[in-house]
């Protein structure tokens, strides 16, 4: 049996990024919190909140910007990936985690302007010229270009 490297939860949007790479193709990080509840040993319930980081791209980058803001509920289908490199300044190894999407499902709380689509599936789109360039001396959630493998 092969492995296969998929991932699905349900979670709420903390914060979202758009990007764009020189090529033009949008890339949308942001952070997904996923709430848990259970009872501990001594019978308490106990709410848990696990923060994953997650990125899209492309088409997946600009339907989420048109369509999710901080709160909304997504459905998210995607890949795990261990992205490391060196830092710079002190020359340490460093790594992060971060879930490439593969399918985005906006479940409640859409942005005012769609709020009649809610619940519908992502529309394969082809990505839009970069309107503006997100500022260079600031990478996002600890985003590096050198990490872009192009």
């Amino acid at each position: 049996m092969s492995d296969m490297n998929q991932c699905n939860f349900t979670g709420r949007i903390g914060g979202l990024e758009l990007r764009y790479i020189p090529n033009g193709s949008a890339i949308m990080q942001f952070s997904v919190a996923i709430g848990e509840s259970r009872k501990d040993d001594s019978g308490q319930w106990i709410d848990k909140t696990t923060w994953v980081r997650c990125e899209a791209w492309g088409g997946s980058a600009e339907y989420m910007d048109r369509n999710a803001q901080k709160g909304t509920q997504v459905r998210i289908t995607a890949k795990v990936e261990v992205k490391e490199w060196e830092d710079k300044q002190t020359g340490q190894k460093r790594s992060s985690t971060i879930f490439k999407t593969k399918e985005i499902q906006i479940l409640g709380n859409r942005k005012e302007s769609n709020s009649n689509q809610a619940g519908s599936q992502q529309p394969a789109r082809q990505p839009q010229q970069p309107q503006q360039q997100a500022p260079q001396n600031e990478p996002p959630m600890d985003f590096d270009d050198d990490m872009i493998p192009f």
